[in-house]
């Protein structure tokens, strides 16, 4: 592995993956994802964010990594998506604490909620509009307990 790619892959310290399309929201979405970001930024975390990666097969690979060794990884579910679908069951099944994201109005499809009971620790932030959506991610961020079961699954992954 070259010196290059070393320093840009995820390895040191904590972070939490994100895939948020947030597509459900109209005119409001690029503005929320952001917030999510700062929120997850000012509490501790580095964010891996899907939309930000390279849309090539190093990229995906990178991508992959990322998402079965992030501390925690948040998901919107109330915008269908396959890829989202898929992100979930990976980091599900590698053990990932999950955080999603519905909106009251746009309920995860069922089988999206499914993935969600087969977490070992998952948590589902139902909000009305992008400031309850950031105080409730704040709130679950912030818990103590959440976060001591982050980092037991975290020492798991290990």
């Amino acid at each position: 592995m070259d010196v290059d790619a070393a320093i840009n892959e995820p390895h040191e310290g904590e972070w939490i993956y994100v895939s948020a399309p947030l597509a459900h929201l109209n005119g409001t979405a690029k503005a929320l994802c952001e917030q999510i970001t700062v929120t997850i930024r000012t509490l501790g975390w580095t964010v891996l964010h899907r939309a930000a990666c390279d849309d090539d097969l190093r990229g995906e690979q990178r991508l992959l990594e990322a998402l079965r060794t992030a501390d925690a990884c948040v998901f919107d579910v109330s915008s269908p998506s396959e890829i989202v679908g898929a992100e979930i069951a990976t980091a599900v099944c590698s053990g990932r604490p999950v955080i999603a994201l519905e909106h009251e109005s746009h309920p995860a499809a069922n089988f999206i909620s499914a993935l969600l009971d087969r977490s070992r620790l998952p948590a589902v932030i139902r909000y009305r509009d992008a400031d309850d959506c950031i105080n409730a991610l704040t709130r679950t961020l912030e818990d103590e307990e959440w976060r001591q079961a982050v980092g037991h699954a975290a020492a798991d992954a290990v």
